[in-house]
């Protein structure tokens, strides 16, 4: 790999890493409504997924991916606010502040939306990446887990 992809990938690493350092004190504090599962320790997976989508590639996250959200959103041109917004409840959330941490989801970034119960969303994973394929799209379709 070259020294410009590691570093960028690195600095998502530290980014994902400061984002959910930030919303756990939040959490603590009792800021952040519902319940809470942080990503920290997972930062170079999502770091590494969020590297490789294309615009057009969709993911299905779980319920500890806030950070490829957040990294998804830059990707798009947005700065994460929104991934914010929405685990502090607010309305400019990407869901209105009413998916919070566990039932979030922003098709307009190929955020298909994530589920607390692992690998219920299978079924629609497949389904997107079979509907990409006879489109003749090269799209990917993750399923994270």
């Amino acid at each position: 790999m070259e020294t410009s992809t590691l570093l960028g990938l690195y600095r998502d690493m530290w980014l994902i890493r400061a984002f959910e350092q930030g919303l756990e004190r939040e959490f603590e504090k009792g800021n952040v409504p519902g319940m809470l599962h942080t990503g920290l320790g997972q930062e170079a997976t999502q770091a590494a997924l969020a590297w490789h989508l294309k615009a057009t590639d969709t993911f299905f996250p779980d319920h500890r991916c806030h950070g490829i959200n957040a990294l998804a959103q830059q990707r798009h041109g947005g700065d994460g606010e929104r991934v914010m917004a929405e685990l502090f409840g607010k309305a400019t959330g990407v869901c209105s502040g009413k998916g919070g941490s566990l039932h979030s989801a922003d098709p307009a970034v190929g955020n298909f939306g994530d589920n607390a119960v692992e690998g219920s969303y299978m079924a629609t994973v497949l389904g997107v990446a079979l509907a990409a394929k006879m489109r003749g799209q090269p799209n990917v379709a993750c399923a994270i887990i």
